[in-house]
């Protein structure tokens, strides 16, 4: 055996082995009294929802204005791949209809 295992196997042989703790025993519970049957309520005792607090608000939601900021090189990446493609497929096409292509698939 080399000497290096050898020194591991000494020292796993001398090291103190792991205490276990103490675990908290649980307290048993009395065991609960079974509920009587659930009773009707007439209609008058039940809680219609309330009213929203402000009733003519408009709906929250985001702007219909919104649109993400596409940049010039998202596009030209975009356009790249766009490219790459039609030259594989050997597709009709030039730059420019692949930039217009990667606008209007960012913008659109």
């Amino acid at each position: 055996m080399p000497s290096c295992l050898s020194y591991l196997v000494q020292e796993t042989k001398t090291m103190p082995k792991p205490v276990k703790k103490a675990v908290a025993k649980k307290p048993k519970v009395a065991a609960k009294k079974p509920r009587s049957a659930p009773t009707t309520k007439s209609s008058s005792s039940i809680r219609k929802p309330s009213a929203p607090a402000i009733p003519n608000s408009p709906p929250r939601s985001i702007p219909a204005t919104y649109r993400p900021v596409v940049t010039q090189e998202q596009i030209a990446v975009e356009a790249y791949y766009i490219a790459e493609r039609r030259r594989k497929f050997h597709l009709p096409g030039d730059h420019k209809s692949d930039w217009l292509e990667a606008e209007r698939r960012l913008k659109g």
